[in-house]
């Protein structure tokens, strides 16, 4: 998404509980961050706004470009064993979002 990024996590083996997400803007400023939520796979479904939960909004949230930054989510996002879930990070900012995988992620 050019406001923003659309992923997958997936529980592989046991249940995973997210409850806080980094990302890094491709810009500095100041924009509106939400985060979304829902269960299965981003595709199909990914346009339609009643899929999703809001679970995360910061109205004035500080960007800084290329700097990680994390939030926590007002709700975990629980995610029962062999099953997946979508996360959808929005900024109103008219640049992007950075996202990667860090070697620390554990994986279940």
């Amino acid at each position: 998404s050019y406001n923003g990024i659309m992923f997958e996590v997936v529980a592989k083996k046991m249940q995973v509980v997210v409850t806080k997400v980094k990302f890094s803007p491709d810009t500095t400023g100041t924009a509106q961050v939400k985060c979304f939520t829902r269960p299965g796979n981003i595709v199909p479904g990914d346009e339609d706004e009643s899929q999703w939960k809001c679970v995360f909004t910061d109205p004035e949230m500080r960007l800084v470009s290329n700097h990680e930054l994390l939030i926590t989510l007002d709700q975990p996002l629980d995610i029962p064993a062999h099953q997946r879930s979508c996360v959808y990070i929005h900024t109103t900012n008219s640049s992007g979002v950075s996202f990667y995988a860090e070697n620390s992620i554990s994986t279940y």
